[in-house]
């Protein structure tokens, strides 16, 4: 049963934020990129230290702004993408443990989004399937602050979960899909997406091959996917009380 998102939001827990974890490790890697560490502080202003409280929740406006920030700062703009690769370590919470310890890929992606709530309120994803195809699509709503940087970011770290947790570092998907036009490096997208990217497409999206779905994962514990489920499911209940 999908996860119900709650009528009404405190601004100090999920809401229209963003946990901090997905910047994990930003400020070590503009520095190996050559940027000094004063002057990234200095251009992110007061809030940079709040941005780098592994725990907290940060706007998603300000996680847009971040990113933005941090691409033109390295003169990058796949920034996101490239970011994602970096970044995919430090997402560790409960839902990366249901995900990584499903039965297969598909169980992989349905988890990823039934527990979405657990990350952000900011957007949602939904599971697209039919007889020769599957796309994990991200609805972000059309009136959202959301760039370039975020959608690649997005796109990136799921590209990145999923060669994990199928043990091949050299998977990609069947194509992507962005709700954006071009005006980046083609390059840098294609070493880490693969060759099929489609701009301004209609949604943003990974695409599979239907039979990828049924692939187990190799690793995967169900003991421990059992409890982290129910860890899961006491604090999203606990959240919908408060």
């Amino acid at each position: 049963m999908p996860v119900q998102r709650r009528a009404q939001r405190d601004p100090h827990q999920r809401g229209d934020n963003i946990t901090s974890r997905v910047l994990h490790g930003l400020p070590e890697h503009l520095a190996s990129q050559g940027l000094n560490s004063k002057l990234i502080a200095e251009r992110f202003g007061a809030d940079w230290a709040a941005l780098l409280e592994r725990n907290a929740f940060v706007s998603f406006e300000q996680f847009v702004r971040t990113l933005d920030l941090a691409a033109e700062l390295a003169n990058d703009g796949a920034f996101g993408v490239r970011w994602a690769q970096v970044a995919a370590g430090g997402c560790e919470d409960i839902s990366h443990y249901i995900q990584c310890n499903s039965p297969n890929l598909k169980g992989f992606l349905e988890a990823r989004t039934q527990y979405s709530a657990i990350v952000t309120d900011a957007y949602s994803t939904r599971l697209v399937t039919n007889d020769k195809t599957a796309f994990y699509v991200w609805d972000i709503p059309r009136n959202s602050h959301v760039h370039k940087q975020v959608a690649g970011y997005l796109v990136g770290l799921l590209v990145s979960k999923v060669r994990h947790v199928l043990g091949k570092p050299d998977w990609f998907p069947r194509s992507v899909q962005f709700a954006y036009g071009p005006g980046v490096d083609y390059s840098r997208y294609h070493k880490i997406l693969g060759p099929r990217i489609r701009f301004s497409a209609q949604m943003t999206a990974v695409e599979f091959d239907a039979a990828e779905l049924l692939q187990p994962l190799p690793k995967a514990d169900p003991l421990l996917r059992a409890e982290m489920c129910e860890l899961a499911r006491v604090r999203l209940t606990h959240d919908d009380q408060h």
